[in-house]
């Protein structure tokens, strides 16, 4: 394919921009830019019109009258008994711990040839000790999240205080072996 000379594309390039150039520089010599205002048929029926002079967002001329607050709920009815559960669980783990610990101490510095594999029983029994304190320590969050918001809490309040204290003793003697 043959391609015109060289001259004649750059002279018919230069003609073109010119033209283009020349229409732009014409435009509006009059001064009045066009508006952006919609003109008759060009209203799309998705954006939302307002009437002259009303404000979307403005602030209204009088105070609002502050709306009632809900009275917060009560207490619910079963917390007592879920505490007293928490707290026999806690106690049983408390009675039980010294004799385990006495077990897994003497299994523990006993003679390792024979008495290797008792030891890792006593631990392991010593462990599987702990397990409801897991399950405690997640009721006590649960009560937690229930109790939020409620009035009077503050005897149930103390009272988790008290079984998290314990569950924290009991963390400290679980790490103990």
């Amino acid at each position: 394919m043959r391609y015109p000379c060289p001259a004649l594309t750059a002279a018919i390039m230069i003609a073109g921009l010119g033209l283009a150039l020349a229409g732009c520089s014409g435009m509006n010599r009059s001064g009045t830019w066009p508006s952006l205002q919609t003109r008759p048929g060009e209203i799309a029926p998705m954006v939302p019109r307002f009437a002259p002079g009303a404000c979307a967002d403005c602030a209204p001329d009088a105070a609002p009258v502050a709306a009632a607050q809900p009275e917060p709920p009560a207490v619910p009815a079963d917390i007592a008994q879920r505490l007293d559960r928490i707290a026999a669980s806690i106690t049983a783990v408390e009675r039980a711990l010294p004799a385990q610990q006495r077990a897994t101490a003497a299994a523990v510095s006993g003679s390792a040839a024979k008495r290797d594999g008792e030891a890792d029983v006593q631990r392991s029994r010593y462990e599987a000790l702990f397990l409801p304190l897991a399950t405690a320590d997640q009721a006590l969050d649960r009560i937690d999240d229930d109790l939020a918001g409620t009035v009077d809490i503050e005897a149930f309040q103390n009272r988790i205080a008290a079984l998290r204290d314990r569950l924290a003793k009991l963390e400290a003697a679980r790490t103990a072996y």
